[in-house]
């Protein structure tokens, strides 16, 4: 993911099929989503903080 990551931000992703296109649109698609609910108000800025608190709280009830 990382490396597909690296080649779209270079322009270099051209060519690598339909799995990695879906993949990029899904991605967007979610990104958009984040973007929008930040802005809505439905989720605070600091968005990285709220995984962080998520991933912890799910820890902790496993």
């Amino acid at each position: 993911a990382t490396e597909l990551e690296r080649g779209v931000v270079a322009g270099l992703a051209g060519g690598r099929g339909a799995a990695a296109e879906a993949l990029g649109a899904e991605l967007a698609d979610h990104l958009r989503a984040l973007l929008r609910d930040v802005l809505c108000g439905h989720l605070r800025p600091d968005l990285r903080g709220l995984a962080d608190e998520l991933i912890a709280t799910e820890a902790a009830s496993a």
